[in-house]
């Protein structure tokens, strides 16, 4: 059995980078459950690859990441071809804004998603961001850590149930009122975003310093390689999602957090305790104001640190956190589509 995969990043069909994390830089280890695919699927005689590995013709079932452009030449082919079409969606609503009940996903055989209430156990199967669990936060004294840090890039949106906006007034809180408490990584937070609606995103292509408008973030401390080196020297990390109130939608910023011993302050997933325990995190909607967040923060000993520590711990280890696991990603996948392949032969 031959799969091909499809990314709509369209750099990650080339040279098989999808499957060669080594090759490509995006963000920590994001690549590695389709590794892990890669390594199961051979244990199965079954080969996975993209288009520079695997000619079209001779697929037996493709996999979409996230929603195709229909319109491309290349899709239209695949489609064409008659074989059994699968969609993988890992972006948030505000990059795939198809709905459940679009008649353009009856193409597809099977769905994988992270949202909860498309979930059906038939048709639509539940996937997560997913990680091979390591823990490595205990090189730094609590009374040595740095307080908080936010690691996120500099983006804007207009759609109703976005986070941008929430990050940036966050980190404006903490530049007024107090300067020396928070750090800020990541991508364009030395330039200015326009947004995502015309005329204003041609504007994104001239890299204007904020600095001359008075628009310079004075937290940003640049961009990184690797998150948990960061994330480990901090007491806390602000992990606001992309998008709120998606059930399910958990991806790496609260498990990169966890893994580097930092308490994550968690925004996002509006039924995120029924996938991680209330102890492993402290949520953001329980604070309406900022100054009450701070006041709790600063309120936290190193006993409560430690209890925080040690119920991060007890998840990474349990059952709970099976399901995001990578090995779970990958069987979740290939036994879908090995299902669906012994019923046609």
């Amino acid at each position: 059995m031959k799969i091909l995969f499809h990314n709509i990043y369209d750099s990650l069909n080339e040279n098989n980078a999808m499957f060669e994390a080594k090759n490509v830089v995006l963000g920590d280890d994001l690549l590695v459950p389709l590794e892990v695919l890669d390594d199961y699927a051979k244990l199965r005689n079954i080969e996975v690859g993209t288009r520079s590995k695997i000619d079209q013709s001779k697929a037996d079932a493709v996999v979409f990441i996230d929603y195709p452009n229909l319109e491309d030449l290349y899709i239209q082919n695949l489609i064409k071809l008659k074989i059994p079409l699968y969609l993988m969606i890992c972006e948030s609503p505000m990059a795939n804004s198809v709905l459940k009940d679009d008649p353009s996903l009856n193409i597809f055989r099977r769905v994988f998603t992270y949202d909860d209430s498309w979930v059906d156990g038939e048709r639509f199967l539940k996937i997560n961001y997913s990680f091979i669990p390591s823990f490595s936060g205990e090189d730094i004294e609590f009374d040595e850590k740095k307080f908080c840090t936010i690691i996120a890039g500099n983006k804007k949106s207009s759609h109703i149930n976005e986070l941008y906006s929430f990050r940036k007034r966050d980190i404006r809180w903490f530049e007024k009122n107090h300067p020396n408490q928070l750090d800020l990584y990541g991508i364009g937070w030395d330039r200015i975003n326009y947004g995502d609606k015309l005329p204003f995103r041609v504007m994104n292509r001239f890299n204007i310093n904020p600095i001359f408008l008075g628009l310079s973030y004075p937290s940003y401390k640049g961009a990184i390689e690797r998150k948990k080196v960061i994330l480990n020297q901090y007491k806390f990390s602000l992990c606001y999602e992309n998008m709120k109130d998606v059930p399910g939608y958990i991806t790496e910023k609260i498990f990169d957090s966890m893994f580097a011993g930092c308490i994550p302050i968690y925004l996002g997933a509006n039924n995120i305790d029924e996938h991680i325990p209330v102890g492993c995190y402290i949520d953001r909607r329980d604070f309406p104001l900022m100054e009450d967040l701070y006041k709790y923060m600063k309120s936290i000993s190193r006993m409560d640190y430690l209890d925080y520590i040690k119920n991060i711990k007890a998840f990474l280890k349990s059952n709970k956190m099976k399901k995001f696991s990578c090995d779970t990603f990958a069987c979740t996948i290939l036994d879908a589509l090995t299902a669906d392949n012994v019923r046609l032969m």
